[in-house]
């Protein structure tokens, strides 16, 4: 029988930031079982690229490009990442490349940059002189040995970069004729190979390249490695994925990074980056994310990139602003990616500038992430007693203990409370929906409740556990010690406000209820998320017998922090044991600047002055319209006939108070007329006198004053007679030609 290692030659050499090392040492071995703690669980992951020739030159390019986005997009500092190339030992090669790329856990940045060059020299398609058939037994055996030698308990991933063809035709190794090595090659695989991944629990994730792919032989690699898992939470199970084109590339390679550790990967972006121009590319990071990468393909590694935070402030490598810090590589290649500890959530924009030589191209930007949340947990009462129900409260915080107080931020994740020890073993869910024992929807406080045994007795173990996408729990522990009988004090903790300014405080109660004598108790606050940042007052007092009710106040420091306070108050009785701890919900806001105080005042006053102007402009306009000529039309008669023409204001004088005019009268006894003049001739000069009046000032400047539509005798002119109407404002007066006016029918200022 043909055995794998007759037909296996392992030896290479690994290059770590460019230096070559014997590999006879594996890459890594840590006996120690890794906790996720305070980081984002690292991963070891293997690269195998297929180098053969029934790629075409662009399919292994798109392979090199695959493999740089996976090294250069992983989300843990800690994790490990091996690539090789491959094909098969005819033709005088090697199966596998005799030297490989590799980056070690906390490879500086400079590392990261020697990986992605590494990657772009080393993997390269072959010639029939270098082996160009396709040798899965050797590539998946290579990969299998470099990630057992891993002890911990770290994700073991195997990607495979290929089409799916296998060809060990011309290698004797496997056989006397190319049938029989086939055969061979397919039982090695299927009956120890694969066996071995499953045991040792390597996932096996294909990725298909070129245009004639075999899939059902990725799929059975697919399916025969050890299966995916996310610490309780379903997760795809490693599946062949294809590669049709450059276009798929970067997304399908994030989605299965993201699969195989755990994470997830947010939809890509695409832009046109014009020749010589600029795009900008906005890229989403949610709340819940500790950990993420930006990952850049621009395709020409000239083209500078620029990143943006939510606020619009630039990062750069080697920042650390605000608890994040940033950490650039693959700057000089085609494809970079800017790893991010502690995102500021929301919209990042990525800006990129290409030289006047960078043709048009299309670039893309995609995020990878991975929340690590720690579910602090308190118990209601702190020791509960056999067979009574008691409740739990759980407010979830990120891993720099900052409470998540989003609601939203939360949704597609579930949260449970596992109690064990004494006799007990139970797991419930945690609900944030308002019913009973949780205090309020939308919170973000989750609750449930446990019934104890009536046989529970000594300590138990409460932890608190997160799940859903991305997210990782620290599952968080604290003790409980069963208590031999009900309370003698019971306490219920009330906080006045939800919201605090620096500098200033919070009040509340804790409603007491002693079934004993008096007793000495403490109120303390207990784990804030900022040491020192808030005092308590009073510290002591004195639970009276029967109810009472004690008032204490939350002192904030003028430097605390903004955001949640954290933390806990907590009541402690005599004997030094907690009576309540209840979690102390309230957040630091930032003091309001004068507009933030009285925006509502000045918009109201400023509201009331624009209506002030608004109704005195009304006012100035209907006065001037009231004073405006506009709409008069003057008449003249003699001795009972009109004489045309018949004048009025023009348009442009409308709005004018005075309107001037003169009345022509022949030295040969013609017929008498109405005729405008320019302003300023200081002829006839007519303007309106309120209540329904016009003041006619003539010549010798007397000033007559007589009603709208009535006929009115000019002095010094013998049988002329002078009638104003106001069409325009739609006077009901009746036009009539009557009798020479009486005397005094006309008022005449001198």
């Amino acid at each position: 029988m043909l055995r794998l290692s007759s037909v296996v030659a392992v030896g290479v050499l690994a290059l770590t930031g460019g230096v070559a090392a014997p590999a006879a040492a594996a890459p890594g071995a840590v006996a120690a079982r890794l906790a996720v703690g305070d980081d984002t669980q690292p991963v070891r992951i293997v690269i195998a690229v297929d180098e053969s020739g029934s790629l075409a030159p662009a399919d292994v390019l798109r392979e090199r490009e695959a493999a740089t986005i996976i090294a250069l997009g992983e989300l843990s500092p800690k994790s490990s990442i091996t690539i090789f190339g491959f094909g098969s030992s005819t033709g005088g090669g090697r199966a596998v490349d005799a030297r490989q790329c590799m980056l070690k856990p906390d490879a500086p940045a400079a590392d990261r940059d020697a990986m992605a060059a590494c990657i772009r020299e080393q993997i390269n398609r072959r010639t029939e002189a270098e082996g160009h058939d396709t040798d899965f037994v050797a590539a998946l055996s290579q990969g299998i040995t470099l990630l057992k030698g891993f002890t911990d308990d770290a994700p073991r991933v195997l990607l495979l970069m290929t089409d799916g063809k296998l060809n060990v035709a011309n290698d004797s190794a496997y056989g006397s004729d190319a049938d029989s090595r086939r055969r061979a090659a397919e039982a090695l695989l299927t009956d120890e190979v694969l066996p071995s991944a499953l045991a040792n629990k390597i996932q096996i994730w294909p990725l298909g390249f070129g245009t004639d792919i075999d899939a059902d032989m990725l799929k059975s690699f697919a399916a025969g490695g050890a299966k995916a898992s996310c610490a309780g939470v379903a997760r795809p199970d490693p599946v062949f994925t294809p590669v049709p084109d450059k276009a798929a590339l970067v997304q399908a390679m994030l989605d299965v990074s993201a699969t195989a550790r755990c994470a997830v990967a947010e939809p890509g972006v695409n832009g046109e980056l014009p020749a010589g121009g600029e795009v900008d590319l906005t890229v989403e990071i949610p709340l819940i994310a500790t950990d993420g990468s930006i990952s850049v393909v621009k395709g020409d590694p000239s083209v500078k990139v620029t990143y943006f935070d939510p606020q619009d402030k630039q990062v750069k490598d080697g920042d650390n602003v605000d608890r994040s810090s940033f950490t650039l590589s693959g700057h000089s290649g085609a494809i970079e990616s800017m790893r991010i500890r502690n995102p500021r959530p929301g919209r990042w924009r990525v800006h990129l500038a290409g030289s006047a030589s960078v043709a048009k191209q299309v670039v893309s930007a995609s995020v990878l992430w991975q929340g690590v949340l720690k579910s602090v947990i308190y118990p209601d009462p702190p020791s509960p007693a056999a067979g009574s129900r008691f409740s739990v409260k759980m407010r979830p915080q990120t891993r720099e203990d900052v409470e998540i107080t989003n609601a939203s931020a939360l949704a597609g994740l579930t949260f449970e409370a596992h109690l064990k020890g004494g006799g007990v073993d139970q797991t419930i869910q945690l609900h944030d929906d308002g019913q009973e024992p949780d205090r309020q929807a939308g919170d973000a406080y989750y609750g449930g409740s446990f019934a104890l045994p009536a046989n529970a007795s000594g300590t138990l173990t409460l932890a608190g556990i997160a799940k859903g996408p991305g997210v990782a729990t620290d599952r968080h522990e604290i003790s409980i010690e069963i208590a031999t009988g009900p309370p003698v004090i019971r306490a219920t903790v009330v906080v006045d406000s939800t919201t605090v300014y620096p500098g200033e405080s919070v009040t509340g109660k804790v409603l007491l209820a002693n079934d004993g004598a008096a007793a000495p108790i403490r109120l303390e606050l207990a784990s804030l998320k900022q040491s020192g940042s808030a005092t308590l007052t009073p510290a002591g007092t004195t639970a009276a017998p029967g109810s009472s009710e004690i008032a204490f106040t939350v002192a904030v420091g003028k430097d605390a922090e903004l955001g949640p306070l954290g933390g806990a108050i907590q009541v402690i009785g005599a004997d030094g044991k907690p009576i309540q701890a209840e979690p102390l919900a309230v957040i630091v806001v930032a003091v309001p600047t004068f507009w933030d105080r009285w925006w509502w005042a000045i918009v109201a006053v400023a509201a009331l002055v624009l209506l002030a102007l608004a109704w005195l402009g009304i006012k100035l306009i209907m006065a001037r319209r009231e004073r405006g000529v506009g709409g008069l039309v003057l008449k003249l008669y003699e001795n009972g006939h009109e004489r045309k023409p018949t004048i009025a204001p023009g348009p442009a004088q409308a709005q004018a108070e005075e309107f001037e005019f003169d009345i022509r009268v022949p030295d040969d006894g013609g017929v008498p007329s109405l005729q405008t003049v320019s302003p300023g001739t200081n002829r006839y000069r007519l303007r309106r006198a309120g209540a329904g009046k016009v003041a006619l000032r003539v010549p010798t400047e007397e000033t007559l004053t007589f009603p709208l539509g009535q006929q009115t005798g000019l002095p010094h002119v013998t049988g002329l007679w002078l009638l104003v109407e106001d069409v325009g404002r739609g006077s009901d007066d009746e036009t009539t030609v009557p009798p020479p006016p009486p005397s005094g029918s006309v008022d005449l200022d001198l």
